[in-house]
């Protein structure tokens, strides 16, 4: 039986509304001190009992691949295919990776590790390219309801060697005005973050 970590959803939405926050993608501050709620507070349940329970947000760490070309900015989207366990966003477009952190992660770092590893191939990760950039939270859909994501920048140089895992069916590198022509074909969370990027880019670190 899967065992995930999660956090309580009232403490979440009692910050949101203590602080005026409005549902979508927290940064700065804001972004730092939810982060710090989540690491103190988050607790082990089975998956199973809180896939559609509202009382709980399951953790996600969600990541954004980056690198350039030299010219532009360039960011890793994909499609999922049938083989992937969460039918409810088939056919739709992602700019994010990750997945629901394990209890034998035990940590965000090493949940990160693993899902880079299973959906790209990427074996090791360098902490001086990952960049924690805010928190995505939004009761918009059932699937974002019960999920709280925890959003990094993780920057690849360009000729990093890719392999997809059989769930994900399309892969390209795409700038930001390509990616508008995808806009209404995102997953929510990537529609989310599209926005973000429009107001402002991340920096490469390599």
């Amino acid at each position: 039986m899967e065992r995930i970590f999660v956090v309580k959803a009232d403490k979440i939405r009692e910050f949101f509304k203590e602080h005026n926050i409005q549902e979508g993608y927290i940064k700065n501050i804001h972004a730092h001190a939810i982060y710090n709620h989540i690491q103190n507070k988050k607790i082990v349940m089975n998956r199973d009992d809180v896939e559609h329970d509202k009382r709980y947000l399951q953790i996600i760490p969600y990541i954004t691949i980056v690198t350039s070309d030299g010219e532009n900015l360039l960011y890793l989207a994909y499609s999922r295919s049938k083989a992937s366990g969460e039918s409810r966003l088939h056919s739709k477009y992602s700019l994010g990776f990750g997945g629901h952190m394990d209890e034998e992660d035990g940590c965000i770092h090493k949940c990160i590790e693993r899902e880079l590893q299973e959906e790209l191939s990427i074996s090791k990760i360098e902490p001086i390219r990952l960049q924690y950039a805010g928190i995505i939270y939004t009761t918009e859909t059932d699937v974002s309801s019960v999920h709280i994501g925890l959003h990094y920048f993780y920057t690849v140089s360009y000729d990093q060697i890719i392999v997809p895992s059989r769930e994900i069916d399309e892969i390209k590198l795409l700038t930001l005005e390509e990616i508008d022509d995808y806009s209404d074909k995102l997953e929510s969370w990537s529609s989310i973050i599209y926005e973000v990027l429009k107001e402002r880019q991340p920096l490469l670190r390599l």
